[in-house]
């Protein structure tokens, strides 16, 4: 199967892009997405950062899967699932589509996030802890997709490596698996946040701090009640 030139020359042009970005995201959400701020429409080199971390997640898991799936005893699964189960199934069953499914939850979780942050200020959410985002829900994509972009890979690795890990040390498992829930929950708690305040316009961390805690609960119980 012959891979088109222009696809090639359209990678190598996004890849020193992509880098930067992932460079700069870590040391500053709100500078690395400053120039999204409030443009309330979806940017198209998000989207490419977005699907460029889907593709380097992909790799990972072609790489390192193979010996951990082949490897991962059915303890391991069992432990994991308590705190991330869906995706120590897609690792165990099917790895590969994980990183896709990563990035449609993040985008769909934020758009419902995006609608609680509304509802909440129509009701008059206020004080120190009011649930605001003072964009539109594209703002909310543009920040869903910048974290994705670096996320993903992260929480892939990571995953990879705590599975790895776990089914090596079997002793360990448990510690292992929380040690990876806990840096990959971490991320989730510092960068999303700030990523949503980097791109709408008066909104301050925990603004979205709070929309973000509160909305993701309030999702997490739906579906509950639905499943």
């Amino acid at each position: 199967m012959s891979v088109e030139p222009k696809l090639i020359e359209t990678w190598l042009d996004i890849a020193p892009q992509y880098i930067n970005f992932a460079l700069r995201f870590p040391r500053s959400p709100k500078k690395a997405l400053e120039r999204y701020s409030g443009t309330g429409a979806v940017a198209s080199d998000l989207t490419s950062f977005a699907v460029a971390g889907v593709v380097i997640s992909y790799l990972f898991v072609l790489v390192f899967a193979p010996g951990v799936t082949g490897s991962t005893p059915k303890t391991v699964v069992e432990v994991s699932g308590k705190v991330g189960s869906t995706l120590s199934r897609l690792l165990a069953t099917d790895p590969k589509i994980a990183p896709a499914l990563a990035l449609l939850a993040v985008v769909t979780g934020t758009v419902f996030v995006h609608l609680f942050a509304r509802i909440a200020t129509l009701i008059g959410s206020t004080g120190r802890m009011r649930a605001f985002l003072g964009g539109s829900v594209e703002d909310s994509v543009n920040a869903a997709l910048g974290f994705a972009a670096v996320y993903i890979p992260y929480f892939v690795l990571l995953s990879l490596c705590g599975v790895h890990l776990a089914a090596t040390h079997p002793s360990h498992s448990f510690a292992l698996v929380m040690v990876t829930s806990f840096l990959a929950s971490l991320a989730v708690l510092v960068y999303y946040p700030l990523s949503l305040a980097a791109t709408h316009p008066n909104t301050k961390p925990f603004d979205a701090f709070w929309a973000f805690v509160v909305g993701a609960g309030l999702l997490s119980f739906l579906l509950g009640v639905i499943s």
